[in-house]
């Protein structure tokens, strides 16, 4: 399973390390990104034949509980997370290869505190869409006014057939929705188990191909079935 996170982008100028803070005016680090250079040359990556500009990416999260490193006690520590940020100025996509708990608060701090060099939209996935396009739905989840629960989720190979499941879609009230799709991706037009955030992220849950073993082969199906998403009516 792979999470992605996915920005339309606007303006996206960074040509050397930046300490990410919360806000413009902030004094504390929170993260850092710099592109990625190879023998001094900037580092590519090809997906589906476009050069996609690579950024090395770090997000901290402070954590609270008592470890012991090297004999001494903490109960403070911050838990560093790397990854890497995909961007092509051709199709304005920036792609973040990292789960959404990560991606979602380091992109916006960076635009926060960086208005002057980025600027990005969230992709909003029409959920209706999707399901009017013959995708089998079989993971709902969606906010609810019940008591004892802030989100409730349904799942199963017969949540297509919910009503409440497809009312919380309809009426625009999911926020995530796990589905099998056709993909024609690597050459191979299979069906793709995959999830679909309305924090704008996709995860490929099942690729039903082994031979999809190499990095650029993984994003290749991820850009194929943001292809596959967009040609939906």
């Amino acid at each position: 399973m792979n999470s992605y996170s996915i920005r339309k982008v606007m303006k996206f100028n960074i040509t050397e390390k930046i300490e990410i803070k919360r806000t413009e005016n902030s004094s504390k680090v929170i993260g850092t990104i710099i592109p990625s250079k190879k023998n001094g040359v900037t580092d590519t990556q090809k997906i589906n034949g476009e050069q996609f500009e690579v950024f090395n990416c770090e997000f901290y999260v402070e954590k609270h509980g008592d470890i012991i490193v090297d004999g001494t006690p903490y109960t403070e520590f911050k838990v560093i997370n790397p990854f890497k940020l995909y961007f092509s100025n051709r199709s304005g996509l920036l792609i973040g290869h990292v789960g959404l708990s990560i991606a979602t608060p380091f992109l916006k701090y960076l635009k926060d505190s960086n208005p002057s060099i980025v600027n990005y939209s969230y992709i909003n996935f029409d959920f209706t869409k999707i399901v009017r396009n013959k995708a089998l739905v079989d993971q709902v989840w969606f906010g609810t006014t019940d008591v004892h629960a802030r989100t409730k989720g349904f799942n199963g190979t017969e949540v297509n057939k919910n009503k409440e499941a497809m009312k919380a879609i309809n009426d625009g009230k999911a926020t995530y929705i796990k589905v099998s799709i056709d993909v024609n991706s690597n050459g191979k037009n299979k069906k793709r188990i995959v999830g679909f955030s309305k924090k704008s992220g996709i995860v490929i849950v099942k690729k039903n191909d082994p031979s999809i073993d190499t990095l650029e082969k993984e994003l290749s199906l991820l850009m194929d079935t943001y292809k596959t998403y967009s040609e939906f009516k």
